[in-house]
């Protein structure tokens, strides 16, 4: 700043010279006041500065840094845990403390037409509205469905989604019958004696029993299209047909061999024409022969 002002007196300077060398040779008159001549003549001046100063700056902003993280070629791997649940857990099954008849719908009005028995879980695929049948495989019979009641029964497994079934009721009694353990007896062979009752409404004409000693793993079949009523070895007395209120005991197939104190299981299915055809009833039942 100081150079510059100094540049410019002596442009004033010079200028005062050249115009003291152009006025005429005289000398001064000394009644012209000299100071005030040059005061007006400098008033009269005007520098003119050609210089450009530089703007006034403002400080830039340092730009703002933006930290963008590397990203790998190759992503890590992540670990996604998998839990394979068994493909059984969920499905609804049934289990009885107890032999339990299993029927053609639910409730003790329909007829008998096989037995869960205790210890056996089987799938469930229904219920009825109250929760107190459960609609599963006939046990006695593979290709049939029928109802167990949950009385002596415990359910696993999902029911959340089993459908809800609700059978149409029967307008005509079913066929039912009874049917117990009496003793055991040989005559020519051996084998155990059942008493059958029946309880129902209509009369049976053919009969199937299936004996099977649990401990030997021994079974014996039959099927009759009559009924008897065993007199000890001295023969017996043919029924035919078991008609409604009847009771008779009639003897299992023979077994080859006597019989121990071992555990048997037996299932008699009783139908109302003969071979085993029209409307058929089962019926299970496990005992002990002393």
């Amino acid at each position: 700043m100081f150079a510059k002002h100094r540049r410019v007196f002596f442009g004033i300077i010079s200028v005062l010279v050249i115009l003291a060398c152009s006025m005429p040779s005289f000398l001064p008159d000394s009644n012209i006041d000299t100071d005030a001549t040059v005061a007006a003549i400098l008033a009269n001046i005007t520098v003119v500065s050609t210089e450009t100063f530089p703007p006034t700056l403002t400080p830039a902003q340092p730009p703002t840094l933006t930290m963008t993280p590397l990203i790998s070629d190759t992503p890590a791997a992540t670990s996604t845990a998998i839990f394979l649940a068994s493909p059984t857990s969920s499905i609804p099954r049934i289990t009885v403390s107890m032999d339990t008849n299993c029927r053609t719908g639910p409730g003790k009005s329909y007829p008998t037409v096989g037995a869960l028995l205790e210890n056996r879980p089987v799938e469930v695929f229904a219920m009825d509205p109250t929760w107190s049948y459960w609609y599963i495989r006939n046990p006695s019979i593979p290709d049939a469905f029928c109802w167990v009641w949950g009385e002596y029964a415990v359910v696993t497994g999902d029911t959340d989604l089993l459908p809800v079934y609700t059978p149409a009721p029967t307008s005509t009694p079913p066929p039912e019958f009874q049917f117990t353990y009496a003793n055991k007896d040989s005559c020519v062979g051996y084998w155990v004696r059942f008493i059958i009752k029946n309880v129902g409404s209509m009369t049976f004409e053919s009969i199937s029993m299936d004996v099977k000693d649990i401990t030997d793993s021994l079974s014996v079949t039959s099927v009759y299209n009559e009924f008897s009523t065993i007199r000890g070895c001295g023969g017996a007395k043919k029924t035919d047909p078991l008609k409604p209120g009847e009771t008779v005991t009639v003897n299992s197939p023979p077994f080859t061999s006597p019989l121990g104190a071992h555990k048997f299981k037996a299932t008699i299915t009783l139908c109302t024409e003969d071979g085993l055809a029209g409307t058929c009833v089962s019926q299970t039942i496990t005992f002990r022969v002393n």
